[in-house]
């Protein structure tokens, strides 16, 4: 049996590092609108969860911004939201363009950071190192991590998406190179699962997408998504 992961908190960023006793790959997780690194830290340190199978465990926390739809009160956020459930417009009429852009660039100061980590492991040269990251996220997080991952400069290992959507302006560059796995529920009154599904019209028949309907589930996680997240990540180690 894997011993308790060792967990760091890192005052800076507030983001949150979980760390099992043989690391195999790594997850950096971006929470949704409102929410905190600490949001999804008992999440993760579930016994069912990915860290049981050697998953390093990364939980970022976004900027304190103002935020449209919520009387531009400012929430943690990726970035500012106008318009929710919108399948076409404008842009810059639906959420804010620049801080999409600044918060790819925090992933991939995550990702680099993540990748000099396996560079310095022993056995590096057996699998290269963004071959040992992944990026996922819940909400507008999941936005954010499809955003990043479908068309960064070093395709990773994998996807993964919660109760979310994709950008129409984001390029596929890397769905060839990069698995995803897209979970979202029956029920979610937030964002709807047909308007999930609309947004994800260009993935969906791709072999390397894998989408899951959660029946009853809500815009919300629960242990069903964890451990399909879980049985996905281990077959991607095998």
């Amino acid at each position: 049996m894997n011993r308790i992961p060792q967990v760091i908190r890192h005052a800076v960023d507030k983001s949150i590092t979980i760390t099992p006793e043989q690391p195999a790959f790594s997850l950096i997780w971006l929470h949704g609108l409102g929410d905190s690194s600490e949001g999804f830290y008992e999440y993760f340190m579930h016994p069912k969860s990915p860290v049981y199978i050697g998953g390093r465990i990364r939980l970022l926390q976004a900027p304190l911004r103002p935020v449209t739809i919520n009387s531009g009160y400012p929430f943690n956020s990726w970035y500012d939201i106008k318009a929710l459930n919108k399948t076409s417009g404008k842009e810059e009429d639906l959420y804010s363009v620049q801080e999409v852009k600044e918060s790819a660039e925090i992933i991939d100061k995550e990702v680099q950071s993540e990748a000099q980590f396996w560079k310095s492991q022993p056995n590096k040269e057996l699998i290269h190192p963004y071959h040992r990251i992944y990026v996922g996220g819940f909400s507008q997080g999941c936005a954010m991590s499809l955003y990043y991952g479908l068309q960064c400069a070093n395709p990773i290992a994998g996807l993964v998406g919660f109760s979310g959507y994709l950008f129409e302006s984001v390029k596929l560059t890397n769905l060839d190179k990069t698995s995803v796995l897209l979970n979202h529920g029956e029920v979610d009154s937030m964002i709807g699962e047909g308007f999930a599904k609309h947004s994800y019209s260009r993935l969906l028949k791709h072999p390397n997408v894998k989408y899951h309907s959660i029946p009853d589930l809500d815009h919300t996680v629960d242990l069903d998504q964890l451990i399909k997240l879980t049985k996905w990540m281990k077959t991607r180690q095998l």
